[in-house]
């Protein structure tokens, strides 16, 4: 009872939803079935890791599985970025101060197994000409 009234990890939780779960166990059943959209999207991922680190787009530490980081640093040149990205049809979610420490501003990649290589080249060769490009 004293853990659950003041340990941060229960005050501040809540249930997961009914249908959270039943579309999580869902996924699990699906890629247990059909291994091969887990290896593609996992290949998706480290192609576009590794064709943004080649045109000089800063991706951290990331190991490219599923969420990929390319770091902006400004805040307001993030927002710009991902304003711009959006008008190209490319969808990058931003994430900024206070989330991130300050001068860290980055947008988050979501590569999933239905994405094909052109559409990563695009969204590289788009992001590196707006980042780079000053």
């Amino acid at each position: 009872d004293l853990l659950k009234c003041h340990a941060a990890g229960f005050v501040y939780s809540v249930g997961m939803p009914a249908a959270v779960a039943a579309s999580s166990a869902k996924a699990l059943e699906i890629m247990r079935r059909e291994p091969e959209r887990v290896r593609r999207q996992q290949a998706n991922s480290q192609y576009f890791t590794a064709k943004a680190k080649a045109a000089g787009l800063e991706c951290g530490t990331a190991w490219g599985y599923g969420v990929i980081p390319v770091y902006i640093g400004e805040t307001i040149k993030t927002l710009q970025v991902a304003q711009k990205l959006f008008e190209a049809g490319i969808n990058a979610f931003p994430i900024l101060p206070p989330g991130v420490p300050e001068r860290t501003a980055r947008l988050r990649f979501f590569i999933n197994a239905g994405h094909e290589q052109s559409e990563l080249d695009h969204t590289v060769a788009t992001l590196a000409r707006l980042v780079l490009a000053g």
